[in-house]
C-alpha cells in the first residue's frame, strides 16, 4: 500500500487578507512579481501557500475591546 503526501493548504486572497491583513491588490502584485509562491485555479483565481505566508508574516492581532476608541 502506498501513501500520498498531504496537499499543501492554499489560501484565497480574501482568506489571506483576513488572516494577515494584506490587501488583495498587494497579494496579486506579489504573485505577479513572483515574490510569493502561488497557483491559479482552473477558473483563474489565485491561491497562496499558507505555509509561505505564515513563514513571512505574523497574523494581525485584533485590538482588545477595552482599548478600542469609542
Amino acid at each position: 500500500m502506498w501513501h500520498m503526501a498531504p496537499l499543501p493548504a492554499l489560501m484565497s486572497t480574501g482568506d489571506a487578507q483576513r488572516e494577515f491583513g494584506f490587501s488583495p491588490q498587494t497579494l496579486r502584485n506579489w504573485a505577479r512579481q513572483r515574490l510569493v509562491r502561488h497557483v491559479r485555479t482552473p477558473g483563474g483565481q489565485v491561491r497562496f501557500y499558507r505555509e509561505d505566508l505564515e513563514a513571512l508574516f505574523q497574523p494581525i492581532e485584533p485590538e482588545p475591546a477595552d482599548r478600542k476608541a469609542s
